[in-house]
């Protein structure tokens, strides 16, 4: 439910605002940073569930923290809220 309700308006957004000659080289950054961030993903999930945290939890978490973070930046950015 949060991926699409954050990747959808961010790339629209970026769409709109950056210069036609850099999207494509924005879009590869976003992209390098998504991917890189991956392994960071499951060295955490791995000391969770390592200590004792069931995956449920652990999921739980994960999900609760994606919501969290998009709700302060519909919050703190209000041209989520106002694009056309």
């Amino acid at each position: 439910m949060t991926f699409p309700a954050t990747n959808i308006p961010i790339v629209s957004i970026f769409q709109q605002l950056v210069d036609r000659s850099m999207l494509g080289r924005l879009s590869g950054l976003l992209t390098m940073a998504s991917l890189g961030l991956t392994p960071v993903s499951y060295a955490v999930t791995s000391f969770f569930l390592s200590n004792g945290v069931p995956i449920s939890s652990s999921m739980f978490g994960g999900a609760c923290s994606l919501l969290l973070v998009n709700f302060i930046v519909l919050w703190k950015l209000p041209v989520f809220r106002k694009t056309t």
